[in-house]
């Protein structure tokens, strides 16, 4: 019997338990593999989408010693990294900037190319 005050009028042990309606299932796609061309500079490990652009770098990259920059010169000496002379103190001693043994003047910003005084550098 039910009053007026029941929250359920009817009688709730005849309903049936609702069934959840399962999820649409979409197919799962797989990607697509692509092959993408890149062009490397055979002096560095510069990559481009473009032949052109690479050719382009190659011509000018400062590893290529037909550019003859400093980075592939015998009279070139690379800035000191200022690694610990003593150990587990870095004292500084070893820091200096990139110069010329040959005495060429090297822009701050970038290797000197096509330089007068280039020698090639035995690896």
């Amino acid at each position: 019997m039910t009053t007026s005050l029941d929250p359920f009028p009817w009688d709730t042990e005849d309903l049936e338990p609702a069934t959840p309606t399962p999820a649409p299932t979409i197919p799962a796609e797989a990607p697509l593999a692509i092959q993408v061309t890149r062009y490397q500079c055979p002096h560095c490990r510069t990559t481009r989408s473009k032949k052109t652009a690479a050719t382009a770098h190659i011509s000018r990259c400062w590893k290529n010693p037909a550019v003859r920059t400093c980075k592939t010169c015998t009279h070139y000496e690379p800035p000191g990294d200022g690694d610990q002379c003593i150990p587990g103190r870095a004292c500084g001693c070893n820091i200096y900037p990139e110069s010329c043994n040959a005495e060429a003047d090297i822009p701050e910003d970038r290797p000197a190319v096509h330089c007068p005084k280039w020698e090639p550098r035995e690896d």
